[in-house]
């Protein structure tokens, strides 16, 4: 479990899974968030390991994926009918929090909080979450 993992909190829900975990999105295309939610009710099997598609996604992008994570991935989320998506920037130390489905976001900056609207009651302060 890394800091970023820990800040989240303890989660006994097995739907709140971390990379990596594959995310088929169509025949060609696998896409690992760093963090995902599923849909309430999912109950994991282990064979197959097949994981249903996400209400939620977290990517934290680095300066080495920010463009894929921002462009590609994003548009292969909404297209395969992911419901939200946040963007965590920690040089900048900002949450982006997309409603895929209505093509909505929000900004989120230090001394505010993040809030889910595809996971009821999901919500954490960004200061919290990237403080060093």
């Amino acid at each position: 479990m890394t800091a970023f993992d820990r800040r989240l909190g303890p989660s006994s829900d097995d739907r709140v899974l971390f990379a990596p975990c594959d995310v088929l999105i169509d025949e060609h295309n696998v896409l690992q968030p760093d963090l995902l939610v599923l849909p309430e009710g999912t109950r994991l099997r282990p064979r197959p390991w097949t994981i249903p598609i996400p209400v939620l996604v977290i990517e934290v992008i680095s300066p080495s994926t920010e463009t894929r994570d921002r462009g590609a991935k994003l548009e292969r989320y909404r297209a395969r009918g992911i419901r939200e998506a946040w963007i965590v920037d920690p040089d900048e130390k900002t949450i982006d929090v997309l409603d895929l489905s209505a093509g909505t976001s929000v900004a989120c900056r230090a001394g505010d909080t993040a809030s889910s609207t595809a996971v009821p009651g999901f919500s954490i302060g960004v200061t919290k979450l990237l403080e060093d």
